[in-house]
Order: C-alpha cells, then sequence, then structure tokens
C-alpha cells in the first residue's frame, strides 16, 4: 500500500508535463523585443493554433538568461529563448540541452546617462554601467568592449564597475545618478534615450561584429526533444513563419509585439519608441556555430568559464534516437 502510495505522489508531483490528457509545454522567454517572435506567436496564439487543442502551453517570462536557464536544469522549462551565452554556460555546466534555432541577431545597445559625461567608450573609465545580469549575453558583451578599449571591471583590478541591474530599474537609477551607462537589449535601450534622456555610445551594429551576432537563440532540453520531435519540429515551422510575417508585416507584427509586452509588464511602449526597438533588431531562424563558438571563447576570457568548451553537443540539433 505505501509503494502504491508513493507511486502515485511521484506521478503527481513529477509529471508536471500532463494536464488531465492534455500535454503541457512550458516555454520560457523574456518581455524583450530581442525576443520578438515568441512574443508574435503568443500574442497571435500561433502556436496554440498549431499545436492544437491536445497541448496547453504555460508561459514563464524572465529577466535574464541565467534565471531561465536555471529554471530549464530544474526541468521546469522544456523550450526557451534565451541569450547565447546562458546556453553555453549553462550546457557547460552538465545542461542536457540544444539550440535547435537562432532567433533574433542584435538587437542591443550601450547607453550613457544624461550627465554622465560619457561620450565614447573610453569614457567607461571610473564609471559605473549596469548590464541586466551577470554572465547574461550583454554582460559577456560589454567586458569583450572594455578589452579591447584596454579597460577592466574593478573585479580585474580595473576602474570600471560592472552592476546588475533589472532593465526595468534602469530609468530610475539614472535618474538618481546611481548608475552612468548600461548595455541593454531593446526595448530597454531606445525607452533610455527617450525617457532618460540617455545617449546611444554604441549602436545595435557596433556592439560586436557589426551585430551579425545572435542576441536570441531557441533552446530546448533532449529529454523533450527526443520525446516530443513533432512539438518540436511544429514548433520551429511556425517559429520560420513568424520571421518571414514579420519582415513582410512589420507594422501588423509590431502591434502584436506591443500587445503581448502590455499583457507581461502591464505597460504599453509609444509606437515610435517600439518601432525604433524593432528596427535594431534582426529576427532570424538561422544559426551560426562559428558565432556561438566565438561567444564561448569570450565567456572563457571573461572568466565564466575554466576551459574553451566543445560545443558539438550544444550544436548537434536535430538529435538522432
Amino acid at each position: 500500500m505505501l509503494v502504491f502510495v508513493t507511486l502515485i505522489a511521484l506521478c503527481l508531483t513529477g509529471c508536471g508535463k500532463t494536464a488531465g490528457h492534455k500535454q503541457v509545454v512550458r516555454v520560457g522567454y523574456f518581455p524583450n523585443i530581442t525576443h520578438g517572435p515568441a512574443l508574435i506567436g503568443f500574442a497571435e496564439k500561433r502556436f496554440a493554433k498549431e499545436l492544437g487543442s491536445s497541448v496547453e502551453l504555460q508561459e514563464k517570462t524572465f529577466v535574464a538568461g541565467p534565471a531561465l536557464m536555471e529554471a530549464l536544469i530544474a526541468g521546469e522549462v522544456d523550450i526557451g529563448y534565451i541569450g547565447p551565452i546562458p546556453a553555453i554556460n549553462g550546457y557547460v555546466q552538465g545542461a542536457d540541452i540544444s539550440i535547435i534555432s537562432g532567433a533574433n541577431n542584435g538587437g542591443a545597445v550601450l547607453v550613457a546617462g544624461e550627465n554622465s559625461g560619457i561620450k565614447k567608450v573610453a569614457d567607461l573609465a571610473g564609471k559605473k554601467v549596469a548590464v541586466p545580469q551577470f554572465a547574461n549575453t550583454q554582460d559577456i558583451s560589454l567586458r569583450h568592449i572594455l578589452k579591447e578599449h584596454n579597460l577592466k571591471d574593478v573585479s580585474k583590478g580595473g576602474t570600471v564597475e560592472i552592476l546588475q541591474v533589472a532593465p526595468a530599474d534602469m530609468q530610475l537609477l539614472f535618474s538618481r545618478n546611481q548608475i552612468d551607462a548600461a548595455l541593454v537589449p531593446e526595448p530597454w535601450g531606445t525607452q533610455l534615450v527617450k525617457d532618460a534622456k540617455a545617449r546611444i555610445i554604441l549602436e545595435w551594429n557596433e556592439v560586436w561584429n557589426n551585430g551579425n551576432y545572435p542576441t536570441t537563440v531557441i533552446i530546448a532540453r533532449n529529454e523533450f526533444i527526443m520525446n516530443k520531435p513533432e512539438i518540436i519540429k511544429k514548433w520551429l515551422e511556425v517559429h520560420r513563419e513568424i520571421v518571414k510575417y514579420a519582415a513582410a508585416e512589420p507594422e501588423k507584427a509590431r502591434n502584436s509585439m506591443s500587445r503581448q509586452l502590455k499583457k507581461l509588464t502591464g505597460k504599453e511602449l509609444k509606437a515610435e519608441t517600439l518601432k525604433s526597438a524593432v528596427e535594431r533588431c534582426k529576427f532570424t531562424a538561422e544559426i551560426d556555430p562559428a558565432t556561438i563558438r566565438e561567444f564561448a571563447t569570450l565567456s572563457y576570457e571573461a572568466g565564466y568559464l575554466k576551459f574553451k568548451p566543445n560545443l558539438t553537443g550544444l550544436l548537434s540539433y536535430p538529435k538522432e534516437k
């Protein structure tokens, strides 16, 4: 009897993958324009329509990649939209995941406060610079930028203090002069320019590699990929359709993103802000393995990885049973 009760309890607690007779798919993403394809897909119910009534989608939103990766490792997320750096770091630390698609290239800017005195990257010396979260893609990009300009953060004996700040809090900290600059994904960069009177120091195509670098990729747990290949296949088909749709119908796509962002954050972006933010993003379904490997090198150089990893497993989708 005890064994029977234990089995029932395990099923109830561990089988969070079904709700009644429905297959539950848990998807993590951010309320960022760099996650535009996810915003559009959920706003227009494209994923739900393609997957059908036998699947229940559960949305989980995060402010930065490391937090999403923790949830995925804990088995709380099946598919995630995430920056390449947290994906790489999670994989190296043992996460059984694969990158299954690209989602967005570019879409991040370096901005400085109105009263910061910063006009170029060299002026970051002695300043406080915010990123959404340590070890995320913007953090690694910032550290690479500093290195290219012979600057270091204080932990490496330099003068630049890098702070971890949620993007939604950056405007307030700029107004209090508690941060001087920030490297942030859209729409936060455009919002800071328009609402906090910040100035652009590096545009989206100046941060790294002329903007030809992934800000967002789609990852999935390998267990989910192997057990639910049809769901993954349909998800990626919808994703590719969304990328084409966003390019062909930009105004409609922006309206959908706006609706979803308001639903998630309770705030509505001004049309002009949204348009500027989207113009800094390049939605895609492509993956450039060479660039992903370059990001791994940058993460190693920043000290987040102890060795340069072999990313073959991370980049080997589709998997074979």
